[in-house]
């Protein structure tokens, strides 16, 4: 557009009012007017004045933070999606094996349960996890059954112990009456040689009854061999 009266005019956009055919001044300036931004420019060439360019350019502050309030919001809910898929796989991957074996370890501490197992789901470093808790649990079965056995060993000994103790203090205990009734008749006055060598040979006999006892008694072996 050349002169100052026929101003160089820039297509607005729709529902734009259009720029004015005379500008009231030519001076370079920038309105900023009722949602709209006006740039008014000079224009000259080797002295010779060529017109004055307008720039009519429309701003909505609020239509952009709306914008920029809808774009925000569309990035925090797509990051609440990948937050709850994260969370799902964080839970299927370490919350529900650790669960599991919290489960598996307050069984065996309330009802000494060393057979439950807790179920390998991968193989990264939950899974070895898993796997190292189920040989722990193994080892610990085993050594508890190996520790009962002992134990029951141990109170079958005990126990044969004790009806091996009480049987031969009964057996102790009889030969002291044939033993004192000979020893009483060996101090009648009266003894004949006949009753003299009966009373010996009853002390012989039982002493030596005494003395296989008494090994029996020094033999522990036989305890636990029954």
């Amino acid at each position: 557009a050349r002169g100052v009266s026929s101003p160089a005019q820039c297509i607005a956009p729709r529902r734009e009012p259009p720029p004015p055919r005379q500008l009231t001044s030519t001076a370079d300036r920038t309105l900023v007017r009722g949602g709209r931004i006006l740039l008014t420019r000079h224009l000259t060439q080797n002295g010779e004045s060529l017109g004055t360019l307008l720039l009519v350019a429309r701003y909505d502050v609020v239509g952009a933070l709306l914008n920029y309030l809808g774009i925000i919001g569309a990035v925090a809910i797509l990051a609440l999606i990948v937050a709850l898929l994260l969370s799902q796989k964080l839970q299927r991957d370490v919350s529900r094996p650790l669960e599991a074996m919290t489960q598996v370890a307050g069984r065996v501490i309330a009802e000494r349960d060393y057979t439950s197992r807790v179920a390998k789901e991968s193989d990264d470093e939950i899974g070895l996890v898993v796997e190292a808790f189920n040989r722990m649990l193994d080892e610990v079965q085993g050594r508890t059954v190996a520790l009962e056995r002992a134990m029951q060993s141990l109170r079958e000994t005990d126990r044969r112990k004790d009806e091996f103790l009480a049987i031969l203090a009964h057996e102790l205990r009889n030969p002291l009456a044939p033993i004192r009734h000979a020893i009483k008749l060996l101090q009648l006055p009266s003894l004949e040689d006949k009753q003299r060598l009966w009373a010996r040979e009853v002390i012989a006999r039982q002493v030596s009854r005494m003395a296989l006892l008494l090994d029996d008694l020094l033999d522990v072996a036989r305890i636990t061999s029954g």
